[in-house]
Formats: structure tokens, C-alpha cells, sequence
């Protein structure tokens, strides 16, 4: 077909059709230049060019492949979508040889190709070879999405898909989520993704949770310290589920696992492992658009998006404790020092310490770690400093497996600090110094939302400011959760906290400083009950406990121990109370179980030493008072 031939055909001049063809069309509408490159596809015209023109079209673009496996589905889908342009795809391969590359480049310019893209090879002078491509003015691009990324071209956001992968472990309750990576620039995207989905949510993304090796990964996972994991690659996380499989691992049971795929999976292959597919068709379509518009000059979207679906679940599954009944430990987290006296010291008296011991405390921290002792999933919300003794509260829960991702760092601030005088005959009196938990807010709960866990229990303690208390009052009830209250350090409860309140648990002498009304230890109980707690019950030290509620009024006795601290009583008491709760039993056989916790905590210096665990409590119970362990 002749140039006239063509016009005609396309009802514009000669003219106009040559500068079109040859890429000399400035000043001419874009629809007629679409209406005639439109044409020029359909009928396969190709004109003569200009003398010397290097723009001219012959509908061809040029593919070069670098030898990369994970590309075949980006090929697959350029090919697709530029045969639908109108545009054929001459191919061929480097076979992995830097002057084999150079060569199919040069041949390529040679055979005016109209676009060109290319998978460079690691060894190659990518500067060089693309100032080559851009002295022919030849739009170009790169198979390798990382390529284009790093060259502000039009590539897959990786990183947004390893946040979906980690957002959908969230989704499903997990908060101690894992990263197995490859030393490849591949993971770093997926990196990102993760540790940015984390941060988004306000977890914190340790470095002791990203591996670089799978048997270091499987030899912590032994230490229990994560209940879910994302993988890089899919052939390492069908390796990993194999591994662990052969290790008597249940997954998703005792691990959750999802990695990122290619998108191409023949349909009626069974996934092995869970996946959210990198979409390589889709973005190779993408990239053939790209080029074709830019050969056409017509606008086009250079950023690709898209949303990765999710292959099955059949490495999905929620946390293994979200069965579980979860316990909120809410309050002061401090470092304990303890000072024995012969005697304890008293105004205008100086008297020496025999002893000085340390430990991590605070009565959040120790119901903490008294319940998880007792079997059950905790997690925490306080502060600590950014001096050296916040380190040590981290790693003391991490010892005990709690889940620490609400115990926030403070700029500026020291670590709360509690000095503990215990006399001869085990009796202590206590001063704080509050430190970082005294800028505990109300948005440090919110902040924390997730860790309110429908049907468990939430231990509240009045030694952080009000405002933060009744926050986590107040979320702990929208989120059906049981609410136990330790008041100390406080001489009064407001109504609004009260409102919220399920447990009160004062100490004797506590509950007369906190109710001035009734004469007696049932009688101010009664008062509680009347402003809407459901449950009152008063520690009594050596004498046991009293119960109240609206159907029961008893008093419980204590086991009789040597006491040599009792300090940490209160807090082993309603841990034990709680876990003896969710575990079935009744208030009164629970607070009963209770004093026996409480006083073998008393016969052990410290608080933390002295909490006990589920099997030394019930094997002594078993022992003193058969029957009342079930």
C-alpha cells in the first residue's frame, strides 16, 4: 500500500500520514494521530522514513531476558498485551553473558525497534547501556520491577504486598509475628513492607524477630517468642512447613506461615502454603502499556497498582492462645529494690540494711508474670524510662513469654522505682517513685485497643494517673472483658471507675482508707456492692480473706507459713484468683486457691521470685487440702 493509498484510506494528506509514521508530528491533534497509528496496526502499513529519522515506527519492540525464572509470567504478560496494541515482540536472551546482552542491544537499535525492555544482568553496566539505548531516543524499561523501582520507572510495590501478607496476620490476631528473609535485594521490599505494616499498628518490629536463616528461625521458635511468620520466598516457606512437620509442629496451629508467589500458579495445582500472589501477567500487561503509550504519546498511568489475592488458607489459622481466655495486665511496671531490716526503721531513728536485692516489678509486671506462670496468655500496658532498667523489664517478659507490645519506652523519663523495707518478721512498707508511669495517658490505651480481648480478664492497679485507668476500664468493657481492681496508693475511687468495675480487691487496710461509710469489714463490702461492683473481697495477711457478692458472705481463712516477705501477697493472690476463674472454678474454691498462692509467696524474698507456677501450687494444694483442686 502506497503512502496515498493510505491517506485516503485514513482521509488525511500524505503529509500529515509521514509525519505521523515518523514520529514528526508536533502541532497535529492527537485524535487524528491515534486515528492513523490505529489504522497503520490494522492494515500493517509501514512507511518510508525520513532520511536519517530515528523515530520512525515499524510496530516492533524489542525484549531482551536475562535468564530469571520469576520474569517468564512478566513476558508472558507484555507479549499478551502488546500483540492486543497492535505490536509484535521480537525476543531473545542474554543467557546470562554481559557481551552476549551488549551485542542483542545493539541489534536491537539496529532494527528500529520502537521501544525496548531489557532485564539487566547483575555483572552489566546498566549506565553505560542505557545511555546507548537513549542516544537512539528509544523509550526503554526493565523486566526486573526492583530495576524500575530504583530507576523511578513503573514497577510492582513489593513492599505493599508484604504488608497485606503481614496485615493479614494481624487480621487474624496475631501481634508476635516473624520475618524469614534471603540476603537478596527481593527481601529487602518485603522487609519494608513488614516492619512499615507493624509500625502502622503501633508493634514493634524486633530484630531478633527477623532471620536471615531457617534453622536459627526454627531453634527460636523454640523459645516460643512468635506465632506467626511471613517468608520471602514460597520455596522457603513450603521448606520451612516441611521442616517443621518433620519437627511434630502443628501449622497453622502452633505457626502461621505466608509468603509472596508469583501470580502465574497453574489453577488446579494445590497450594502448599499460603500466598499472596505477585501479580508478574498483570504487571508485564502494565509494562506494555507503558511503552506503547510512550511510543504514541499519549498519557498513560506510570504507577502500577494492584491487589494481591490471597491463594488459599491452608497455612492461616489465628494464634494458638486466641482459644484461650487472654489476661490484660494494666498499671505500674517499676524495678524493686529491697532493703532487710532487723527492725524497720521509723521517725528519728537510723537503722542498717543487712541486704540489698533487686528485681523487675511493679504490680502490672508481677500479676503479669504470676498469671503466665499459672498457664495462661498475658499481655501487658505501661510505661517504662529510656535509661538502662528498661531493658531489663523487656527482657524479663520476654523470659516469661508475655506479650509485651504495650509496655511503651518514654523519651526523657526514668524508669518507675519502688524501695522496699522488709522487716525480720517478713512485715515491708513501700515507696515509689513513679518515674514513666506517671505519664501514662488515656491514649496510650486506645493506642493499645487490640490487646482488650473479648472474654478475658482485665487487671487494673490505681498506681498510674486516673484519666489512663478508666480508659482501660472503659475498653476493657466495650471488649467484654472482666475487670479486677487493686486499689493502693489512692484514697479514693470515682464513680466513673467504679461504673466499670466488676472485682474490687483492697487489702484490709486499704479498704479503710478508701470507705469511710459502715463499721466493719461486711458492712463497707456492702457499700461497694451498692455502687455496682459485682464482687468485693478484702486480703486480711495471716487472717485470709473475705468474701462478698450478692449471694455470698464468707470469710476464708489462711495457710499457716513462716513469713519472710510479705510483700508480693496482693499481687500472687489476684493472679491466682483470676486464673482459677477463667479456669472454671467458683469465687470462693478460686479465692481459696488464692491464699495458698498468696502464702507460699510470702515464704520466698521478692515479689517476682516469690510468685509460684500452676504445677509446685497444685501439687502442694493436692497434698495439704485434697479436694479442692479438680
Amino acid at each position: 500500500m502506497t503512502i496515498k493509498e493510505f491517506a485516503a484510506l485514513a482521509g488525511v494528506s500524505p503529509s500529515t500520514v509521514s509525519k505521523i509514521m515518523n514520529g514528526k508530528d508536533k502541532g497535529i491533534r492527537a485524535e487524528t494521530r491515534e486515528h492513523v497509528l490505529r489504522l497503520a496496526k490494522e492494515y500493517h502499513y509501514k512507511a518510508l522514513p525520513y532520511s536519517g529519522s530515528p523515530e520512525a515506527r515499524t510496530f516492533v519492540l524489542g525484549l531482551i531476558a536475562g535468564g530469571k525464572d520469576h520474569h517468564d509470567c512478566t513476558i508472558d504478560g507484555f507479549v499478551n498485551r502488546a500483540s492486543k496494541l497492535g505490536y509484535m515482540v521480537l525476543c531473545t536472551d542474554s543467557q546470562c553473558d554481559p557481551e552476549t546482552e551488549k551485542k542483542n542491544i545493539i541489534r536491537m537499535l539496529e532494527m528500529k525497534v520502537d521501544a525496548l525492555i531489557w532485564d539487566p544482568l547483575p555483572s552489566s553496566d546498566v549506565g553505560a547501556l542505557t545511555s546507548m539505548i537513549e542516544k537512539h531516543k528509544v523509550p526503554y524499561l526493565f523486566l526486573s520491577s526492583e530495576d524500575n523501582r530504583k530507576a523511578s520507572l513503573p514497577h510492582i510495590d513489593l513492599d505493599q504486598i508484604a504488608y497485606a501478607a503481614t496485615d493479614e496476620l494481624l487480621r487474624r490476631g496475631h501481634t508476635r509475628i516473624a520475618c524469614l528473609l534471603d540476603e537478596d535485594r527481593f527481601s529487602a521490599a518485603i522487609m519494608r513492607g513488614y516492619r512499615q505494616c507493624l509500625y502502622d499498628h503501633e508493634i514493634i518490629a524486633y530484630n531478633e524477630m527477623i532471620f536471615y536463616d531457617e534453622t536459627a528461625m526454627l531453634d527460636h521458635l523454640g523459645e516460643n517468642p512468635f506465632t506467626a511468620l511471613v517468608v520471602a520466598r514460597e520455596a522457603t516457606a513450603q521448606r520451612v512447613c516441611h521442616d517443621m512437620k518433620e519437627l511434630h509442629y502443628n501449622i497453622p496451629k502452633d505457626l502461621s506461615v505466608v509468603t509472596v508467589s508469583s501470580a502465574c500458579r497453574e489453577t488446579n495445582e494445590r497450594p502448599v502454603v499460603s500466598s499472596l500472589g505477585i501479580p508478574y501477567f498483570a504487571y508485564g500487561e502494565h509494562l506494555a502499556n507503558c511503552l506503547v503509550h510512550r511510543i504514541e504519546k499519549r498519557p498513560y498511568i506510570q504507577e502500577f497498582s494492584c491487589t494481591p489475592e490471597q491463594s488459599s488458607d491452608v497455612t492461616l489459622g489465628p494464634p494458638i492462645y486466641a482459644k484461650r481466655k487472654r489476661i490484660l495486665s494494666v498499671g505500674s511496671v517499676n524495678i524493686d529494690n529491697y532493703l532487710n531490716f532487723n527492725e524497720l526503721p521509723h521517725s528519728g531513728t537510723m537503722t542498717a540494711s543487712s541486704s540489698l536485692s533487686v528485681y523487675p516489678g511493679g504490680k502490672c509486671l508481677n500479676q503479669a508474670i504470676g498469671a503466665s506462670l499459672l498457664g495462661h496468655p498475658v499481655s501487658v500496658i505501661g510505661r517504662v524510662g529510656d535509661d538502662a532498667d528498661s531493658a531489663r523489664i523487656y527482657n524479663t517478659a520476654k523470659e516469661y513469654a508475655i506479650d509485651h507490645q504495650g509496655l511503651m519506652r518514654t523519651e526523657r523519663e526514668k524508669t518507675g522505682q519502688a524501695y522496699i523495707f522488709v522487716g525480720g518478721n517478713g512485715e515491708s512498707m513501700i515507696s515509689l517513685l513513679p518515674g514513666a508511669n506517671r505519664v501514662l495517658t488515656p491514649g496510650d490505651m486506645t493506642r493499645n485497643r487490640r490487646l482488650f480481648s473479648p472474654g478475658g480478664f482485665c487487671l487494673l492497679q490505681t498506681e498510674i494517673p486516673m484519666p489512663a485507668l478508666i480508659e482501660a476500664a472503659k475498653l476493657a468493657k466495650e471488649n467484654e472483658m472482666r475487670t479486677v481492681l487493686k486499689p493502693s496508693a489512692c484514697d479514693t475511687l470515682p464513680d466513673e471507675l467504679l461504673d466499670h468495675m466488676d472485682m474490687l480487691v483492697p487489702n484490709q487496710s486499704e479498704l479503710e482508707l478508701l470507705c469511710t461509710e459502715g463499721r466493719n469489714i461486711e458492712e463497707k463490702a456492702e457499700h461497694y456492692l451498692r455502687k455496682g461492683v459485682a464482687t468485693v473481697i478484702v486480703t486480711r495477711g495471716a487472717s485470709g480473706c473475705y468474701v462478698r457478692t450478692q449471694e455470698v458472705s464468707t470469710y476464708i481463712p489462711a495457710i499457716e507459713l513462716t513469713a519472710v516477705d510479705v510483700t508480693g501477697a496482693g499481687d500472687a493472690f489476684i493472679c491466682c484468683l483470676v486464673s482459677y476463674l477463667i479456669y472454671g472454678y467458683d469465687v470462693v474454691r478460686a479465692a481459696r486457691i488464692a491464699t495458698y498462692a498468696a502464702g507460699i509467696s510470702t515464704t520466698r524474698q521478692g515479689t517476682v521470685p516469690a510468685l509460684v507456677d500452676r504445677a509446685t501450687l497444685e501439687a502442694y494444694i493436692t497434698n495439704v487440702e485434697a479436694g479442692l483442686i479438680e
